[in-house]
């Protein structure tokens, strides 16, 4: 039997099966975050390190590093890096052809379990970006920033085009008791 999913008002998806994966996931991590001022020079460097790991299999590592630099008493200019990588799922394939896996309608979260979904695969992220915030008045904070971030498999089966690339540009108002 077959369902029919709606997409988009009127466009319809004939899907004979879905994904299946467990109903639960365990989620342990560790963050580790070093912060150091430098007086002579008015900045500071903010690092960040993350191991996580879940019961999908995923290991990830994240490191993060910030540099702030104060250009006077009331400007804060921020560059940014972020680094981002992952294992796979124990269940992610991109092609179920290629396994012994027959898909069936069964219960959802019970084995086996099967996806294609590209943020459970092996995967690269980077962003680097930089934000300028300027204190106009003790109640008052302006900040701008870009950020671009780039994501990559490293599986060499799913495709290129399944992981985003994005510029992100922010602009905010800060009121300050």
């Amino acid at each position: 039997m077959e369902k029919s999913v709606e997409i988009l008002p009127n466009v319809f998806l004939d899907e004979s099966f879905g994904e299946n994966s467990p109903n639960t996931r365990q989620r342990e991590s560790l963050y580790a975050s070093l912060n150091h001022s430098f007086v002579g020079v008015h900045g500071a460097i903010e690092g960040a390190y993350r191991f996580y790991a879940d019961s999908y299999g995923i290991v990830a590592h994240t490191l993060q590093v910030s540099w702030l630099q104060h250009l006077g008493a009331n400007v804060i200019l921020t560059p940014s890096f972020r680094y981002y990588t992952q294992t796979a799922a124990r269940f992610y394939y991109y092609n179920l052809d290629e396994t012994s896996i027959i898909p069936v309608r069964i219960p959802i979260g019970t084995a086996p379990y099967y996806t294609s979904d590209f943020r459970l695969s092996a995967e690269d992220a980077a962003s680097y970006g930089l934000k300028i915030a300027w204190k106009a008045s003790n109640y008052l904070q302006l900040d701008a920033s870009y950020e671009r971030y780039a994501m990559q498999g490293r599986d060499g089966v799913t495709p290129a085009s399944a992981y985003p690339t994005a510029g992100i540009s922010t602009v905010g108002v800060k009121f300050l008791w």
